[in-house]
């Protein structure tokens, strides 16, 4: 089927072209796709923020994949100088999921682009307690290198950039962003729900007389 071209109210803001095109081409996707099992993770997003909330050393079910993917970023960067390689894994882990969002746009999968928000907004809770942690010292830490001494990433870096005292501050910042990001996928995924839900109401109208 051919997209429909949609004509905006006269009254409505004015929007960008490109944003303008992105905003009809996502109405397009929408249409005839099954919202309530997108509808559900985006129950899961909130009980995720919620849980975050109210207990920010709360771990997530995306802690274990994160994980990977921030030991991962260690050795992808290693090339590039010890500094590097320490900060790769944070780097990288928030960075897989930012790349992600190239695959489902080439993929035309908008719901996609926004989980890949959720996504992130996992990794940086994660992150601003391991910043928060810099000068307590408190959490496990882990290896996937035996024999290796395994060092604290974040005070390792901050002091590194002498800023080991503004630790709780960085941590803040990386909370927020979490929560941004968070909110961003489920304002995008209500957004895409609700035309899923439009489109499927206006197929079931008969069609008008010419």
């Amino acid at each position: 089927m051919g997209k429909v071209k949609r004509k905006r109210k006269k009254n409505s803001i004015r929007l960008p072209s490109i944003v303008d095109a992105l905003l009809d081409d996502a109405e397009d996707w929408c249409r005839g796709r099954i919202w309530w099992p997108r509808l559900l993770l985006m129950l899961l997003g909130v009980q995720i923020l919620v849980s975050h909330l109210k207990d920010p050393l709360y771990s997530n079910l995306f802690k274990g994949i994160n994980l990977g993917f921030h030991e991962m970023g260690h050795m992808v960067f290693a090339p590039f100088g010890e500094f590097m390689g320490v900060a790769g894994g944070s780097i990288f882990q928030c960075l897989v999921p930012l790349l992600s969002t190239i695959m489902f746009f080439r993929q035309r999968d908008y719901f996609g682009i926004a989980f890949c928000f959720f996504w992130l907004s996992t990794n940086l809770f994660d992150l601003a307690v391991y910043v928060d942690d810099s000068r307590k010292l408190a959490l496990p830490l882990v290896t996937p290198f035996k024999g290796d001494e395994t060092i604290h990433d974040w005070n390792y870096l901050l002091d590194k950039l002498d800023m080991l005292q503004y630790d709780y501050i960085i941590a803040n910042f990386m909370r927020q962003t979490a929560v941004f990001s968070m909110l961003l996928f489920l304002g995008a995924g209500a957004w895409l729900i609700f035309h899923m839900l439009k489109s499927g109401k206006t197929a079931a109208l008969p069609a008008e007389s010419e």
